[in-house]
Protein backbone atom coordinates (compact mmCIF):
# COMPACT_ATOMS: atom_id res chain seq x y z
CA UNK A 1 0.00 0.00 0.00
CA UNK A 2 1.34 3.81 -1.00
CA UNK A 3 2.13 5.98 1.94
CA UNK A 4 0.30 8.25 0.71
CA UNK A 5 -1.84 9.81 -2.09
CA UNK A 6 -0.37 10.26 -5.39
CA UNK A 7 -2.49 13.61 -6.13
CA UNK A 8 -3.08 15.27 -3.15
CA UNK A 9 -0.68 13.71 -0.87
CA UNK A 10 -2.60 13.09 2.18
CA UNK A 11 -1.04 10.07 4.01
CA UNK A 12 -2.68 7.20 4.38
CA UNK A 13 -1.97 5.56 7.82
CA UNK A 14 -2.25 8.02 10.54
CA UNK A 15 -0.63 5.93 13.22
CA UNK A 16 0.60 2.57 14.14
CA UNK A 17 -2.58 0.06 14.03
CA UNK A 18 -4.34 3.09 12.76
CA UNK A 19 -6.61 0.75 10.05
CA UNK A 20 -7.62 -1.67 12.88
CA UNK A 21 -11.00 0.12 12.76
CA UNK A 22 -11.69 -1.45 9.49
CA UNK A 23 -11.76 -4.90 10.96
CA UNK A 24 -15.02 -3.65 12.54
CA UNK A 25 -16.30 -2.72 9.42
CA UNK A 26 -15.02 -5.49 7.43
CA UNK A 27 -16.60 -7.92 9.99
CA UNK A 28 -19.94 -5.92 10.58
CA UNK A 29 -20.50 -6.01 6.82
CA UNK A 30 -19.47 -9.94 6.64
CA UNK A 31 -21.96 -11.01 9.86
CA UNK A 32 -25.01 -8.83 8.46
CA UNK A 33 -24.73 -10.51 4.78
CA UNK A 34 -24.26 -13.39 6.57
CA UNK A 35 -27.33 -13.23 8.53
CA UNK A 36 -29.00 -11.89 5.59
CA UNK A 37 -27.67 -14.66 3.65
CA UNK A 38 -28.76 -17.70 6.05
CA UNK A 39 -32.58 -16.14 7.08
CA UNK A 40 -33.32 -15.59 3.15
CA UNK A 41 -31.77 -19.23 1.76
CA UNK A 42 -32.83 -21.13 5.05
CA UNK A 43 -37.07 -19.60 5.33
CA UNK A 44 -37.48 -18.75 2.06
CA UNK A 45 -35.44 -21.74 0.02
CA UNK A 46 -36.21 -24.27 2.65
CA UNK A 47 -32.66 -25.65 2.33
CA UNK A 48 -31.41 -27.81 5.79
CA UNK A 49 -28.72 -26.35 7.74
CA UNK A 50 -26.18 -29.11 6.49
CA UNK A 51 -26.51 -28.30 3.03
CA UNK A 52 -25.44 -24.38 4.24
CA UNK A 53 -22.91 -25.05 6.48
CA UNK A 54 -20.37 -25.47 3.81
CA UNK A 55 -21.20 -22.76 1.28
CA UNK A 56 -21.83 -20.31 4.17
CA UNK A 57 -18.54 -21.03 5.69
CA UNK A 58 -16.89 -20.11 2.54
CA UNK A 59 -18.42 -16.99 2.01
CA UNK A 60 -17.36 -16.32 5.68
CA UNK A 61 -13.33 -17.12 4.48
CA UNK A 62 -13.77 -15.18 1.19
CA UNK A 63 -16.14 -12.38 1.01
CA UNK A 64 -13.73 -10.88 4.20
CA UNK A 65 -10.38 -10.99 1.98
CA UNK A 66 -12.76 -9.29 -1.01
CA UNK A 67 -13.95 -6.74 1.15
CA UNK A 68 -10.29 -6.05 2.45
CA UNK A 69 -9.02 -3.16 0.37
CA UNK A 70 -12.74 -1.74 0.28
CA UNK A 71 -13.12 -1.58 3.99
CA UNK A 72 -9.88 0.63 4.39
CA UNK A 73 -11.15 2.91 2.17
CA UNK A 74 -14.52 2.96 4.05
CA UNK A 75 -12.41 4.05 7.36
CA UNK A 76 -9.98 6.44 6.07
CA UNK A 77 -13.11 8.05 4.93
CA UNK A 78 -15.03 8.14 7.88
CA UNK A 79 -11.96 9.32 9.18
CA UNK A 80 -12.06 12.00 7.05
CA UNK A 81 -15.37 13.04 7.65
CA UNK A 82 -15.51 12.71 11.28
CA UNK A 83 -11.77 14.47 11.36
CA UNK A 84 -11.45 17.21 8.82
CA UNK A 85 -8.07 18.22 10.21
CA UNK A 86 -6.69 15.25 8.33
CA UNK A 87 -7.37 16.83 4.79
CA UNK A 88 -5.81 20.54 6.05
CA UNK A 89 -2.53 18.76 6.75
CA UNK A 90 -2.48 16.94 3.63
CA UNK A 91 -2.35 20.30 1.68
CA UNK A 92 0.48 20.90 0.01
CA UNK A 93 2.48 24.08 1.03
CA UNK A 94 3.51 25.30 -2.34
CA UNK A 95 -0.12 24.93 -3.55
CA UNK A 96 -1.29 27.59 -0.93
CA UNK A 97 -1.50 30.88 -1.57
CA UNK A 98 -0.76 33.79 1.31
CA UNK A 99 -4.52 35.09 1.98
CA UNK A 100 -3.23 37.96 4.03
CA UNK A 101 -0.53 39.27 1.35
CA UNK A 102 -1.09 42.66 -0.82
CA UNK A 103 -1.65 41.84 -4.81
CA UNK A 104 0.72 44.28 -5.15
CA UNK A 105 4.36 45.64 -3.58
CA UNK A 106 3.95 49.40 -4.32
CA UNK A 107 2.52 51.58 -1.21
CA UNK A 108 0.40 54.54 -1.59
Amino acid sequence: MHDQCGQCRMKYERAPGYFLGSSYINYGMTALSLTFGFILLKFFFHLSNESLAIPLSLYCIIFPMLLFRHARSYWLALDCIFDESILAESIPVESEAPLDEPKSSQTM
